[in-house]
């Protein structure tokens, strides 16, 4: 079965009789050949679909769910062996109070990269769990101020519910006419955000979407993104730029 066949089964969730096993080979065998995230994409496709996997091939899933330090999808925890018991406790996040929150591989480094004190612009497939990370080393760190820049509304409330779990360590500030306390976390667009005249002296930001920095994005709102950029740049704060690739 060719790569793309097995593509195809999981998209049209056909994984009866030997077809999982075949999916499977598939990906083990684009893994194998250098092309890890293709495979690995695949097998999170095929993880979304484990109520039509049957039971024969789980360990052969595990296994490669292993291999590709995809440690949230890992089931049946206590049964691992001892090495494998040891990486899952690993890419758990010790900053979260969610016991069952555990990173992936990938994650698990920029985690490690952000809480080093390194700026980190990342690239990433929507699987990646981008929120995951933000969410962790804002729980983490001990920031006096930090700001999430994000492109739309919408996305500025989801992220201000997320954010409400940590109110008991800044206030999250979502209008320039809030007023500021000790601590704050400031979740805005990018208009919102040149609206506040005077920002407190910053830690760390995250900017959403970062590609619409780039000048071919020539319309106004790239134009006040990239002013924002500048002005949150000139605090010398550390910064994770974000664009998820599909």
């Amino acid at each position: 079965m060719t790569f793309t066949e097995a593509r195809g089964l999981v998209a049209r969730g056909d994984l009866a009789g030997n077809n999982t096993f075949d999916v499977l080979v598939a990906v083990a065998r684009r893994g194998s050949v250098g092309d890890r995230d293709q495979a690995r994409e695949l097998l999170i496709r095929l993880l979304a679909r484990r109520n039509k996997i049957p039971p024969g091939a789980d360990g052969l899933l595990q296994a490669l769910v292993r291999e590709h330090g995809l440690y949230p999808y890992l089931r049946d925890v206590v049964e691992l062996s001892v090495a494998d018991r040891l990486a899952y406790e690993a890419h758990r996040p010790e900053s979260m109070t969610d016991d069952r929150i555990v990173f992936h591989t990938e994650q698990a480094l920029v985690y490690e990269r952000l809480l080093a004190g390194e700026n980190v612009v990342l690239s990433a497939p929507t699987s990646f769990g981008k929120s995951l990370v933000v969410d962790a080393i804002l729980a983490r760190q001990d920031f006096r101020n930090a700001a999430v820049v994000v492109p739309t509304i919408a996305l500025m409330d989801e992220c201000r519910r997320r954010m409400s779990r940590l109110d008991h360590k800044y206030k999250i500030v979502t209008h320039g006419s809030q007023a500021l306390e000790a601590r704050n976390l400031f979740v805005m667009t990018q208009e919102r955000l040149l609206e506040v005249r005077e920002l407190p002296p910053l830690d760390f930001f995250v900017i959403d979407e970062f590609y619409k920095l780039d000048p071919a994005h020539s319309d106004e709102r790239s134009n006040r993104l990239n002013i924002v950029f500048h002005r949150l740049l000139n605090t010398g704060a550390q910064y994770y730029l974000l664009v998820l690739r599909n």
